[in-house]
């Protein structure tokens, strides 16, 4: 082993040590030893939206961007990388999740270690104060995304909005959201993926929405019932 993947080691070692209680800390060191390193090229796309999650990642040096998918397919920001020692990709090992919410696509040249993420998600299962820590980051992440969005919103329906923490739940293709006639008791804001509204009637579908945009908003502001079926096209997450 080089002097280099020996402070490589070390620093993953450090970044897990940082998710985990005090107790069971022993698991940075198991999840460390198992770590792959790669050099990463320009371009190089570590994740991609939709597809099943296998590996986190720990950056040891270059620069990633995290990139969304709106409804027409088009690639945004949503976070730049920077800092050797950040994780990347932990949240698609919490609960029930199975998919990636992202795409992670390496900006320049790098290092990037890989965890295995079926081991994490065993070591996580042993810690609870840890699990409830990094789903209390996943929730922060969403009321930031609905701060921004309640900035649009009448007041009552912020209002409504702000009465409960928001969850993220990921459905596979095909699955439904929603049916036409239920009572709209939630507002949905997607976050990665594309649903479509299909008119119960004739089947058509009226609209494809992507991530960013919101379902279910007017139908539950005025206390009604949702007009049409949501259905999930591809993996989404809202």
């Amino acid at each position: 082993m080089t002097t280099d993947s020996l402070s490589e080691r070390t620093l993953v070692r450090a970044a897990l040590e940082g998710l985990f209680s005090g107790d069971q800390r022993a698991a940075a060191h198991s999840l460390a030893a198992q770590a792959r390193f790669e050099t990463v090229g320009e371009g190089q796309v570590l994740m991609a939206e939709g597809a099943a999650a296998d590996d986190l990642f720990v950056l040891c040096a270059g620069r990633l961007h995290v990139y969304g998918r709106d409804g027409s397919g088009a690639l945004g920001l949503v976070a730049s990388i920077e800092q050797a020692g950040q994780v990347v990709g932990e949240q698609a090992f919490i609960d029930d999740r199975k998919f990636r919410n992202a795409t992670l696509i390496a900006l320049q040249s790098g290092r990037v270690a890989r965890i295995p993420g079926d081991a994490f998600r065993e070591h996580l299962a042993r810690d609870q104060a840890a699990l409830a820590r990094l789903s209390a980051i996943g929730t922060r992440q969403l009321e930031h995304r609905l701060s921004a969005l309640a900035l649009e919103l009448d007041d009552s329906l912020g209002a409504a909005l702000s009465q409960s923490a928001p969850r993220a739940r990921q459905f596979d293709a095909g699955e439904s959201l929603f049916t036409a006639g239920e009572p709209a008791l939630h507002a949905f804001l997607i976050v990665s993926g594309q649903i479509g509204l299909i008119n119960p009637h004739n089947g058509k579908t009226e609209a494809r929405l992507g991530r960013g945009l919101t379902l279910g908003v007017d139908a539950m502001a005025s206390g009604g019932e949702h007009p049409l079926n949501a259905v999930a096209l591809e993996p989404s997450e809202v």
